[in-house]
């Protein structure tokens, strides 16, 4: 959703692109990635350990929010706090396909949740329609948050700031690529 902006100014410039986006397992993207058979990586920067030949460029800093249904109570709130969850059914995406410091969040927020209050889910998209459904509350990067006639976001105190970006290989000659990357320093 955040590479709409990006995506249109690369089609001004390159009106016949076909990109291939793909939203698959972290690990299988990276594994895609560090193969050569991807040309660019979008993520967190704390999920790759440095590597040569191998750039970031940020496009923005993130931070965690609390995704509930409209009309939940902490609609009202301007900032969730861990003790506010306490209440709560909590929805936990699998921490092997998360940005490093959500699965640690994570393990921290199930030290203040009863092992009956969380539910589990593979993805990002999973826990908005549990989220959608009433099934309970997520806290989430906020880039991975839609807001819906259904869902809502509020601040969330934990604010772990995020770096999220590119992974590029500069050597990379394609044309497209070297404008959007050029894109994203603007």
């Amino acid at each position: 959703f955040h590479l709409t902006p990006l995506l249109s100014q690369l089609r001004m410039t390159f009106p016949n692109m076909r990109p291939n986006i793909q939203v698959l397992s972290y690990k299988i993207i990276l594994n895609l990635f560090m193969s050569n058979k991807l040309d660019v990586l979008f993520y967190y920067k704390e999920n790759m350990t440095p590597k040569a030949g191998i750039s970031f460029k940020e496009i923005q800093r993130d931070s965690f929010v609390c995704l509930i249904p409209k009309g939940h109570p902490f609609e009202a709130k301007e900032v969730v706090s861990i003790q506010d969850l306490r209440e709560e059914t909590i929805v936990l995406c699998n921490p092997l396909n998360a940005p490093l410091s959500t699965a640690s969040f994570q393990q921290t927020l199930l030290k203040h949740q009863s092992s009956n209050s969380v539910l589990y889910c593979d993805s990002a998209e999973i826990a908005h329609c549990m989220v959608s459904a009433g099934l309970g509350i997520t806290i989430l990067p906020s880039i991975l948050c839609l807001e819906t006639p259904k869902l809502t976001t509020v601040s969330f105190e934990e604010q772990t700031q995020l770096s999220f970006g590119v992974f590029y290989r500069k050597q990379n000659t394609n044309p497209i690529m070297k404008r959007l990357i050029k894109l994203i320093g603007k």
